[in-house]
């Protein structure tokens, strides 16, 4: 239970570190403050939800699948999604998530990456769409759907955030402008 705990704050202790070290305002850096009361508040809802044990309503065949790839991995959220289960858990400092069918196959993974593990030419295209405008990177991840791969970040220029997506080849395939209500509410969206 109280491992549980400290992955939900090392998680938005990680976004709100990162959004602070690229805002600027004074008044954006007290609203910032709201993400502890906010992740706290998650955590209570969390555990009064899941009473500390999350896995309990996923099937069998997921877990043990899922502990035969990770099987010192011990604090994992789990959540049931349209497409099957959903296990969130951190390795070696970063935020990886896995999505399994019922019958144990992994058909979607995602796990943070830094810039400097972007393939040449997706960073040349993000150079090319953002950084070159001073956007700043706050976090990649590196996405696995089926065999396909992809990556997406946000990037952040004031207080102007796009959640972007790039397929291995460099190739933008999806913009979203991030508003105060998606960070308030999911600060790393997944979008579509």
């Amino acid at each position: 239970m109280q491992g549980f705990k400290i992955i939900i704050i090392l998680n938005y202790s990680i976004i709100v570190n990162k959004l602070l070290n690229c805002i600027n305002t004074k008044v954006m850096k007290k609203m910032m403050f709201v993400f502890p009361l906010a992740g706290s508040l998650l955590i209570g809802l969390n555990m009064a939800v899941a009473g500390g044990n999350s896995h309990k309503k996923v099937p069998g065949t997921v877990v043990e699948t899922f502990n035969a790839m990770y099987p010192t991995s011990k604090e994992v959220v789990w959540e049931k999604k349209s497409g099957g289960f959903e296990a969130d858990f951190v390795v070696n400092n970063k935020s990886m998530s896995l999505v399994y069918r019922k019958d144990g196959k992994l058909i979607d993974s995602k796990m943070e990456i830094s810039a400097s593990e972007l393939p040449g030419n997706v960073m040349a295209s993000l150079t090319g769409d953002y950084l070159k405008d001073n956007f700043k990177l706050l976090y990649v991840m590196k996405k696995d759907t089926k065999g396909v791969e992809s990556y997406e970040m946000e990037v952040m220029k004031g207080a102007l955030v796009y959640l972007v997506k790039y397929d291995k080849n460099g190739n933008a395939t999806y913009k979203y402008t991030l508003t105060q209500w998606d960070v308030m509410n999911n600060p790393v969206c997944e979008g579509n």
